[in-house]
């Protein structure tokens, strides 16, 4: 099977983009999401899109691994193993769009058809996009070296106040010379957020003009219009994320079992969206108090009808890469308090559109939610400004479209300076 890119004449108008990720595109990740959404949009504009990965063999072994390291526990093992066996490769918003390339064992062994068919895939490519992850990396660099300087790198880098074996870890390799030496090569490094940029400036010695900033971003049809504060009667709050360290769970338990057990504040309700390893307090909480509802995993063609049922948004983490929550909650015109971490902070302007706490000031973080509580009752007025605020920024800065144009940009500079190996 030979793959023959004939964009070449008209680059600016088509051109064959690859996603690489040995996860399977339906997971409900940030980098997953990041994924699907650019792909549909690349071939909205007329390119040909392939997703290349869902290594299921490798999946079910990470799974397994990190229940050894006591990251989750067994009976999500094996729920994570049954649906590894059930769930597709692509989303059903990708179906027709995407055109899935599945790596298996046999892409590892030298000489094989299936090694030679996928090296010759990506070296087809006018851009490959591939998420920063030790795996990835490794097995595009086992795959095909030639291809390299095509490469484009996204996702997150450091953790933050690291607690788990598993955080440490990401932490040792990615300020590591294995990590330096990896990213030799690639054309371009994407990021989200500027304190990964900084960080690959200063720590891993990168050239300023090698690394593009390019943020999530929304289509048109996502951001709903605004409506009058809901439930007069009742201020709803809703968490959405999944139950482990980076999120915060700990933080969540201690602000919402506070607030529950406050008279003063017994038309507060919570909804908490989401699943893990970390969600039996989530589930303690609910059994125990009517305020608390958890409604579970909400597929994410649903959440904006979630969003649009509460009040205000919190967000927990104690790192983040860019935050899907954050960028679709004020999409819905819903305000957000979020601890002051990379990626909301770069989407919340405080006390306009939501407020920004100081990591793990949980006394902060709820008299932040009480001021939200009490503007929404006593000036409704401002409280509709700063939805309002919250939404027209999502819109001017965040939009879909704007990531495309970029991806396109990338590639027109990489073409007209003949850097395509």
């Amino acid at each position: 099977m030979i793959f023959k890119n004939n964009a070449n004449l008209l680059f600016k108008k088509r051109m064959r983009v690859i996603f690489f990720n040995l996860n399977r595109l339906s997971y409900e990740g940030g980098a997953e999401n990041y994924m699907s959404d650019t792909a549909n949009e690349m071939y909205r504009r007329g390119h040909e899109v392939y997703y290349v990965g869902d290594y299921r063999l490798l999946l079910n072994i990470y799974v397994t691994l990190a229940t050894l390291i006591g990251a989750s526990s067994w009976s999500d093992t094996k729920r994570a193993h049954k649906v590894l066996k059930t769930q597709p490769t692509l989303r059903a918003a990708n179906e027709k769009k995407i055109k899935p390339w599945h790596l298996t064992s046999a892409c590892f062994f030298p000489f094989t058809q299936k090694r030679r068919q996928t090296k010759e895939l990506l070296q087809s490519a006018d851009m490959v996009f591939v998420k920063n992850e030790v795996f990835e990396m490794w097995t595009i660099n086992w795959l095909t070296r030639r291809v390299r300087k095509s490469l484009i790198l996204f996702s997150s880098l450091i953790y933050p106040n690291a607690k788990t074996f598993r955080a440490k870890l990401h932490n040792v390799f990615y300020t590591s010379w294995i990590y330096r030496v990896l990213l030799e090569g690639y054309r371009y490094l994407i990021v989200s957020n500027d304190l990964d940029k900084k960080f690959l400036i200063k720590k891993m010695h990168r050239p300023q003009s090698q690394i593009k900033k390019i943020p999530y971003g929304l289509k048109e049809g996502d951001f709903q219009k605004i409506g009058e504060p809901r439930n007069s009667s009742q201020f709803k709050i809703l968490f959405a994320g999944r139950f482990e360290e980076q999120k915060g769970i700990d933080y969540l338990e201690k602000i919402i079992s506070t607030l529950i057990d406050n008279d003063d504040f017994a038309n507060i309700s919570f909804t908490i969206a989401g699943d893990g390893s970390g969600k039996v307090p989530i589930e303690r909480l609910a059994s125990k108090s009517d305020q608390v509802d958890y409604v579970g995993l909400v597929p994410k063609e649903k959440m904006n009808k979630l969003y649009n049922k509460h009040d205000l948004v919190i967000i927990t983490s104690r790192w983040e890469t860019f935050c899907y929550t954050c960028l679709e909650a004020q999409s819905c015109g819903i305000p957000v308090v979020s601890f002051d971490v990379s990626g909301p902070n770069e989407m919340i302007t405080d006390k306009k559109t939501g407020r920004l706490i100081k990591p793990g000031d949980i006394d902060a973080f709820i008299e932040a939610i009480k001021n939200m509580y009490k503007l929404k009752f006593q000036d409704p007025t401002a409280f509709r400004k700063m939805k309002a605020a919250a939404q027209t920024k999502m819109k001017s800065l965040f939009s879909l479209n704007k990531v495309a144009d970029n991806l396109e940009k990338i590639a027109n500079e990489k073409n007209n300076e003949s850097t395509k190996y």
